[in-house]
C-alpha cells in the first residue's frame, strides 16, 4: 500500500460532501442593512449568482442555495471556482470577484486601452478586499498602480498579508 500525503495550500479549493468546491477562506458576511440592499444576478448560463455586495452563491434545482467561499490569490484579490454543466458541456471558470461584480452591476466599460476595475479602498473593515459595487470603478492601469503605491500596497507588500 502506498501512502500519499497531499498538502493543500491555503485558499485552494477542496471537495466537500456535496462535491462542491469551497476554499478555506470565510464567506463574506454582511450586516442586516447591507443584506436588505443585496441584489443577485445570474452569471452566464450557470447555476451561480453574484451579488452587488461581492458574494457568490450556487442555486440548486430545488431553489436552495449555498454561498461560495472565495479564495485569495497571491496578490490579495479574491477569486471563486465555478464549475457547472450546461447542455452536456462542462464549464470551469475562476474569475476575479471584483471583475464579475463590475460586469454585472457596474457601468459599461469605457473605451480606451488598459482599462481595469479598481477599488476605491483597497480593503474592507475585515482587512480583505471590498468587492461591493460601491467600492469599484473603472480606471486605467497606470492609475491603478498609482493608487496601489498611495495605499502602501506596493512598498510594504499587501496589507492583507500581514
Amino acid at each position: 500500500m502506498i501512502d500519499i500525503n497531499i498538502n493543500i495550500p491555503d485558499g485552494w479549493g477542496v471537495p466537500n460532501d456535496e462535491d462542491e468546491y469551497t476554499s478555506m477562506e470565510e464567506v463574506p458576511m454582511l450586516d442586516p442593512e447591507d443584506e436588505r440592499e443585496e441584489e443577485w444576478k445570474r452569471w452566464k448560463d450557470s447555476p451561480y449568482q453574484i451579488s452587488n455586495m461581492g458574494r457568490v452563491r450556487r442555486v440548486q434545482q430545488n431553489g436552495a442555495f449555498k454561498l461560495r467561499k472565495p479564495r485569495s490569490d497571491d496578490r490579495g484579490k479574491h477569486r471563486v471556482n465555478l464549475t457547472w454543466n450546461s447542455q452536456g458541456v462542462n464549464h470551469r471558470e475562476e474569475p476575479f470577484i471584483h471583475q464579475v461584480v463590475m460586469e454585472l452591476f457596474g457601468p459599461t466599460k469605457p473605451s480606451g486601452e488598459h482599462i481595469v476595475v479598481c477599488h476605491r479602498k483597497p480593503t474592507g473593515e475585515d482587512g480583505k478586499p471590498d468587492n461591493r459595487i460601491s467600492n469599484l470603478y473603472w480606471c486605467d492601469r497606470s492609475k491603478n498602480v498609482e493608487d496601489s503605491w498611495d495605499d502602501g500596497l506596493m512598498e510594504q507588500g499587501a496589507k492583507w498579508k500581514d
